[in-house]
């Protein structure tokens, strides 16, 4: 929930386990069909002018030319609606519509790093595996991928329609499911400077700080202050339209209180994100992992791959979509879970850590010591990041972005107003329905902690209060960069005209629709709402794994997460015309279905960690239930088991003899 300073409005965003980590599943099922719903405004008074300025000048500027837009951030969301603009002129010319190619937004991507890339960008060298990292970018703060980051998810749902990994490899070249992250950052920037080799040339301004935005309701315009970061000259540009596209990674979070407890301890405590030189800080040692998210996972893996000792992964609550609980077994068993203990104290030697046990149902730590962990040389948080957008409101955003009254940005800034629950609307039934009963909704249920139904975000995407500010970032289905490609290509889409935003009342009405619609699936509701999590856990903690409710709960905790967000991803690109479909809010095409069955087979659950397989370790029978929605291929094994491969090595020495 966001939160006001005394000084300075701010946002936080949830740490580890939050609806962004659910939204990476790769899940799926039914949606639920809704009673009819009242209308009701949830935002109440918003700025009319701002909104209408925007709708009558959508295919206008002040001085008459093409669209200016200022793109903040140049990682896959900045990169892909650079590549959405010329793909649509290249298809405009193709139709003969040489004007309206012409008329095409004329785009400016800043970033703070020297190069494109975002947190895609390495740490090392893919190709010799030398340190270089980005000095002017580091010492700025910028989030990077850590050291040798593979994909958590088969390539095949991150595959692009017009720019196949056949196109990238080669037509039959064997390739693996899993990719290193340099591999799949070549991949990327391939395919968006196939056609246009000078993009970034055109386009880009790297080494560049947007230190302030401005928005002048009349003439409709963003003033932005930036620096550079080599020199320290500022300078300020007018533009259109701003998108924000520095990703969900703003800041590392770390939470306070464990800031306080390691303020004595006499090893390398760092965040995720600064796991530069992991192989010195887990070699030979006993290392400590606060969190069970994605990055928890990886870095398990990571530091049994470079020789660790042992690692201990802390979690404060159990839930069933922790990456971290889904392996059988741990590659040479070398992983200790610590569910539900938090560390309390560093004892005087300065390297044995105390934990308690964590009371999730009244979210409250136990006194009393429950582990002791002896001569850990590493602690290693894995807590996520502020939103870079939540960032960018605290620093950078003058009030007059907003397009709201003061008091209206008050209650934004805190989380916004809470979900508007129809008299008399209940959950409909599923799986879970019996086990759990009808559970009383909390009271502080916020609409904006939804994925798709923030209030505040049109189709996750448009700023309400003020479209002509506008976000690409991923959020909204567990296939990111297939998510921000057709995010990218529905914002250009509304800039030039060819999909009319509803008026405010409407996009409050759709809000309040998917939010309910959200609120009907388990796993959503279980973030959102304390009353229905703590129903859950009671639940889980009276039945063993092999129960009924047990198979209920994963059944629909592991299916109608995706149903609702590819449905919704659906909507947009059928909305925006995208290249190809997935199906429709009722139901899913053979496309959608591909992505909506790689939750069961794109993970190998059963590994066998005393050979020191993980789940990248996929047999023929995991891939041949893969394959690319466009080209029909399908991955093969790695040739040898995943802990034994080099992140360095080009993807295709990876696979055959």
């Amino acid at each position: 929930p966001r939160y006001v300073s005394t000084k300075k409005p701010t946002k936080m965003k949830m740490a580890s386990g939050d609806l962004s980590m659910a939204a990476y599943m790769y899940t799926g099922a039914a949606i639920l069909v809704l009673a009819t719903l009242t209308q009701r405004y949830l935002l109440g008074g918003l700025n009319e002018s701002i909104f209408s300025r925007f709708v009558s000048t959508c295919e206008e500027t002040s001085g008459g030319g093409p669209l200016t837009v200022a793109i903040v951030g140049c990682g896959p969301g900045g990169m892909f609606f650079l590549h959405a603009i010329e793909t649509y002129r290249r298809e405009l010319k193709a139709a003969g519509l040489h004007e309206k190619a012409a008329q095409l937004p004329v785009a400016t991507c800043y970033d703070k790093a020297s190069a494109p890339g975002g947190v895609w960008r390495p740490q090392r060298s893919f190709q010799s595996g030398e340190d270089v990292l980005d000095e002017e970018s580091s010492k700025e703060g910028s989030v990077e991928m850590y050291e040798a980051l593979w994909t958590n998810a088969p390539k095949e749902g991150i595959e692009f329609w017009d720019y196949t990994f056949e196109d990238h490899y080669g037509v039959g070249i064997p390739l693996p499911a899993f990719m290193p992250r340099g591999a799949v950052l070549d991949y990327m920037m391939a395919r968006v400077t196939r056609n246009n080799l000078d993009l970034f040339e055109k386009h880009g301004v790297f080494g560049t700080e947007i230190e302030k935005v401005t928005y002048n309701e009349a003439p409709a315009t963003f003033t932005l202050t930036s620096r550079s970061i080599a020199t320290g000259q500022h300078d300020t540009t007018t533009v259109d339209r701003l998108i924000w596209s520095a990703g969900t990674e703003g800041k590392p979070y770390i939470p306070g209180t464990y800031e306080k407890i390691f303020q004595n301890f006499t090893g390398r405590v760092i965040h995720s994100s600064d796991a530069s030189r992991l192989k010195q800080d887990v070699s030979g040692k006993k290392i400590l992992l606060i969190g069970g998210s994605w990055s928890a996972e990886d870095l398990a893996l990571m530091a049994i791959k470079l020789g660790v000792e042992h690692v201990f992964i802390s979690i404060r609550e159990y839930s069933i979509l922790l990456p971290v609980l889904w392996q059988a077994e741990w590659p040479h068993h070398k992983v200790t879970i610590l569910e539900e203990e938090v560390p309390a104290r560093v004892q005087e030697d300065g390297q044995t850590i105390e934990l308690v046990a964590y009371d999730a149902a009244q979210m409250s730590e136990v006194d009393k010591v429950t582990t002791v962990l002896k001569d850990i040389e590493t602690v290693i948080y894995c807590t996520g990041y502020t939103d870079s957008f939540d960032d960018a409101e605290a620093n950078i955003f003058d009030e007059s972005v907003y397009g709201m009254s003061q008091e209206q940005l008050e209650l934004y800034l805190k989380g916004g107003p809470p979900l508007d629950i129809p008299e008399g609307w209940t959950m409909p039934e599923n799986e879970l329905s019996a086990f759990v009963g009808d559970v009383p909704f909390a009271k502080d249920i916020l609409q904006s902690q939804f994925t798709f139904s923030d209030p505040y975000f049109y189709r996750g995407g448009v700023f309400t209060t003020n479209p002509n500010l506008m976000r690409v970032d991923g959020s909204l289905s567990s296939s990111h960069l297939l998510s921000m490609d057709v995010q990218a290509r529905y914002l250009l889409k509304i800039m030039v005209g060819d999909i009319s935003l509803p008026s405010l009342t409407e996009m409050k009405r759709q809000s309040r629709e998917d939010a309910l619609l959200e609120l009907s699936i388990p796993a959503f509701r279980s973030f959102v709402d304390r009353n229905y999590k703590a129903a859950l856990r009671e639940v889980m903690e009276e039945n063993d794994e092999e129960s009924a409710a047990m198979d209920a709960s994963y059944n629909v905790f592991a299916h109608a997460t995706e149903l609702f967000e590819l449905s919704r991803m659906a909507l947009m690109m059928n909305e925006a015309d995208y290249f190809f479909g997935i199906g429709s809010s009722d139901g899913l095409n053979e496309y959608g279905e591909l992505l909506f069955n790689m939750s069961s087979v794109g993970r190998n659950f059963d590994a066998n960690g005393t050979l020191g397989h993980s789940f990248r370790d996929l047999t023929p029978g995991h891939c041949r239930r893969l394959r690319s929605l466009h080209t029909g291929a399908y991955p093969v094994p790695f040739n040898a088991p995943w802990m034994q491969l080099s992140d360095l090595e080009d993807p295709r020495t990876l696979v055959g003899l």
